[in-house]
């Protein structure tokens, strides 16, 4: 049952939350209309791959995650057929916001419920329980970050074009 439970809040809260924020905003960034088939399936595959990047022995929290990053930009590329350079302006982006949330979720659980519980929390990564309480802390970072990008994607015209417009004005007045 815990190991269920290990795999609902690691897995589903955790990977596929992310990996469907990576692939909504490559969506937005490539002006796709959303076309819930392929991001659910993309979606799913994504998480698998960031699972097995993630449980690779011996590599370190940063290499792995830049792993995750090329292997999210030439899937995406590949299997989506997107243009390159918004997506990887999409997948850079989305890491940055994926890190501003991370940082939200922890000063606001560390208010919560004490900076040196949370801290305790992060560390076992040993045992079931410490993985389940671990995966669990992460939860509100990953629905606040698709939130975020569900947000870019409504709005996407609307900050794009003005993206645009300022790059044109930026070029003109030189």
């Amino acid at each position: 049952m815990q190991q269920l439970l290990l795999f609902a809040a690691d897995g589903l809260c955790g990977y596929c939350l992310q990996a469907f924020a990576y692939l909504l905003a490559i969506w937005a960034m490539n002006q796709r209309a959303l076309d819930w088939k392929p991001l659910l399936a993309g979606t799913a595959l994504f998480s698998v791959i960031t699972f097995g990047i993630r449980n690779i022995p011996g590599i370190s929290f940063g290499f792995h995650t830049i792993l995750t990053l090329i292997a999210f930009i030439g899937l995406a590329h590949w299997l989506f057929k997107t243009p390159l350079y918004p997506t990887v302006l999409a997948v850079l982006l989305t890491t940055i916001a994926t890190i501003l949330c991370e940082a939200v979720n922890v000063g606001v659980l560390s208010a919560i419920i004490g900076a040196q519980q949370f801290t305790e929390a992060m560390k076992d990564t040993v045992t079931l329980e410490g993985r389940l309480g671990r995966a669990l802390l992460g939860i509100p970072g990953n629905l606040l970050l698709c939130l975020l990008i569900c947000l870019l994607y409504r709005f996407r015209k609307k900050f794009l074009l003005k993206v645009i417009r300022r790059g044109k004005t930026d070029t003109q007045t030189r």
